[in-house]
């Protein structure tokens, strides 16, 4: 092997290398994996995207801000490319602006994550009942529901994966104790007492 080669082929097996020990991870120990590595990646996304969630739910409140405002802008297109000239008049006006409500700290638990939200003037917790399922969808996680609610906000909690599913994978008391045909070890096949 050449060096040109080396220089390609190692960073390639390095990265096989970490993704297969990621998944690895994952099936063998997910609580761990979720609170280690899907909880701070989940955290950030659910932050950074919480202003537009609210909007497409409808759960932000319109609020009048000053902004910069420009007039006489025209439409794109055939007048920008026909030499339109463009008044550049910038005016302090005040606008509409959808302000979404706060968002808490985001709390990891082994099976999702749990947050405080503070309700905006005018809303109640039927607000958000009646928008979990689309909570849920937006956040990718099997479920949302409301933990509890105080005056002037609400607890939510999302969990990220059906809690009563089986993992066929795994072995154990507690597996057992699901299913439905379940070998006793203290008895023979033939049903009487060892």
């Amino acid at each position: 092997m050449t060096a040109d080669a080396l220089v390609y082929i190692i960073p390639c097996l390095f990265t096989l290398t970490v993704i297969l020990g990621l998944v690895a991870w994952n099936r063998l120990h997910p609580v761990s994996f979720w609170l280690l590595v899907g909880y701070p990646r989940k955290a950030v996304s659910v932050y950074l995207t919480w202003g537009n969630v609210a909007a497409g739910c409808g759960l932000t409140t319109q609020r009048r801000r000053w902004r910069w405002t420009f007039d006489g802008v025209p439409a794109l297109g055939a007048a920008l490319h026909a030499g339109a000239a463009l008044s550049h008049n910038r005016k302090l006006r005040r606008v509409a602006v959808d302000k979404p409500p706060h968002l808490g700290f985001i709390r990891p638990l082994p099976n999702g994550f749990r947050v405080t939200v503070g309700l905006a003037d005018g809303q109640t917790p039927e607000d958000y009942t009646a928008k979990l399922p689309n909570l849920a969808h937006a956040r990718r996680v099997h479920s949302v529901r409301v933990l509890d609610w105080r005056p002037g906000r609400i607890t939510l909690q999302a969990t990220r994966r059906d809690p009563r599913r089986i993992d066929a994978t795994r072995r154990g008391p507690a597996c057992r104790l699901l299913a439905a045909t379940h070998r006793n070890p203290y008895r023979s096949p033939r049903g009487e007492p060892r």
